[in-house]
């Protein structure tokens, strides 16, 4: 099983190409799980779901105890159940799950920020190929979910900018804690002949 993470700058195109991988992966009759963490969701786009956003509902996510994370899924309620119960089917079978979005409330985008990373942690690892977009910039990919990943996947486009979030994304693969495995993905080059 694999987890995958594709970052990179907002707009570098991580939603398009981590939809379609996941596609790809369950067109292989293997179990996906999509998780977009991504504020902006463009990620169900690419796996061809009906929806354009689909959030951790609010009564899902409490606050925690007082030595533990500041979010947790509601008692009673495990990653499994969660994922069974919330997640949205596409047409190749991916399991799709939206972690909040920019059009609620920053206290909402926040508990569900902390819905995915019990998910993550909690969920049978030999159940699921995870395939995560995460949002752009590099925060998460430092903070989160490059613990989590076996290989992330750094989407780069031509511009100065998404060269220079690319390049601060790099230094996830000389970190102790950071995925086994990174890539780079050039989005947006064409392809020259000499």
């Amino acid at each position: 099983m694999i987890k995958i993470a594709f970052a990179g700058k907002g707009g570098s195109g991580k939603s398009s190409i981590s939809g379609t991988f996941a596609r790809i992966v369950a067109r292989k009759d293997r179990p996906v799980l999509a998780l977009d963490s991504d504020p902006v969701p463009g990620m169900p786009f690419s796996l061809g779901i009906p929806v354009n956003d689909s959030p951790t509902p609010d009564d899902v996510v409490v606050e925690g105890p007082a030595n533990g994370p500041r979010w947790v899924l509601r008692p009673g309620l495990d990653a499994e159940q969660f994922i069974s119960q919330h997640a949205v089917i596409g047409p190749d079978g991916v399991r799709y799950l939206q972690f909040g979005n920019t059009w609620g409330h920053v206290s909402t985008l926040q508990r569900a920020q902390f819905a995915w990373s019990q998910v993550i942690e909690e969920m049978d690892p030999t159940a699921w190929n995870v395939v995560g977009d995460l949002p752009g910039g590099t925060r998460q990919a430092m903070f989160g979910w490059a613990k989590y990943a076996n290989l992330m996947a750094i989407v780069v486009e031509p511009t100065a900018k998404s060269i220079h979030v690319g390049r601060r994304l790099r230094n996830i693969s000389k970190a102790n804690w950071g995925p086994e495995h990174v890539v780079v993905i050039a989005n947006n080059e064409r392809c020259r002949t000499y």
